[in-house]
């Protein structure tokens, strides 16, 4: 066999090893990219059945509300009994309402309906925030915060969220997470519901009413919850014997203080496989029907 035959034999040789590398190189990027396909149709498979078990413990707080006694909200009806994770086909969920009248609204201290372009504060918020801040040691941020709002241009504007509060450069990262389990944002206002406020909150609604004082009224509504606010008002009468019932129901309007709530969080937990979903949903209840008022979800890495 001459060269020329030996040459044509190797190249054929190389050319059909460059073919096979070829082959094996694409069948290795479809591999490749069928991996990554079926592991983001796993993904999104997941996330699927995660939003759909968020709708269904949405549902689920809507059915305990809706049967809630509507007269009053307290601390020992079922809404605000803790449940453990309920299994479900590939993992857990879990789901806890809380109500948010429980804590201090922050846009209670703005009032934007007498006269929108120049606001005052409502002084009993004013004296609640700056109560809560002196419990916790911190600066007063009443001022702060009113003064932020009422600054923004072209008009003042309420808060839409809670973290909104980070924005103002003189309040510290450090005061906000101490002091945000009290507070709250809500677009309407909304009394404190005395039934389900910390004591944290009971302590502030009256410059008297703090320390021992507030146990007893915890105390008092773990054995009974008060069933309308007068029955609030007589009692903290007998806890500040000083005042007359007169002068202690000025300094709890029925629009400030009450012992029913509308609005309530929903938080969950979804965890399927090695995904998590972490969602907040607040519910706003009124006249016997629950609206969703937002929704956010993440998962957390």
């Amino acid at each position: 066999m001459n060269s020329s035959s030996h040459n044509r034999r190797g190249i054929a040789i190389i050319s059909v090893l460059i073919v096979i590398a070829l082959i094996s190189a694409s069948v290795s990027l479809m591999l490749q990219r069928f991996g990554r396909d079926l592991k983001q149709t796993q993904f999104i498979v997941t996330q699927t059945q995660s939003l759909n078990h968020l709708y269904s413990l949405e549902a689920w707080a809507k059915s305990i509300l809706l049967s809630d006694d509507l007269s009053v909200d307290s601390l020992d009806e079922v809404w605000a009994t803790s449940i453990t994770p309920i299994q479900v086909p590939g993992g857990t969920v879990y789901a806890k309402l809380t109500d948010l009248q429980s804590r201090l609204n922050v846009n209670n201290l703005i009032d934007l309906e007498t006269n929108i372009y120049s606001p005052q504060y409502r002084s009993f918020f004013y004296d609640c925030i700056n109560l809560i801040n002196t419990q916790l040691q911190q600066q007063l941020m009443a001022d702060t915060i009113f003064s932020y709002v009422v600054s923004q241009s072209p008009k003042p504007k309420l808060f839409e969220q809670s973290a909104e509060i980070r924005k103002i450069k003189s309040i510290s990262i450090e005061d906000y997470i101490k002091i945000k389990p009290h507070l709250t944002v809500l677009p309407s206002l909304t009394p404190i519901n005395v039934n389900t406020a910390s004591k944290e909150v009971l302590s502030c609604i009256h410059p008297q009413l703090s320390g021992p004082l507030v146990n007893e009224v915890i105390q008092n509504r773990k054995n009974k919850a008060f069933g309308i606010i007068d029955e609030f008002w007589t009692f903290t009468h007998t806890l500040l014997p000083n005042l007359t019932l007169d002068e202690i129901k000025e300094n709890f309007p029925v629009k400030f203080v009450n012992t029913v709530s509308d609005y309530f969080l929903l938080e969950t937990r979804i965890v399927l496989e090695k995904n998590k979903l972490i969602g907040r949903t607040i519910l706003y209840r009124k006249d016997g029907k629950i609206t969703i008022m937002s929704r956010s979800y993440h998962q957390p890495l």
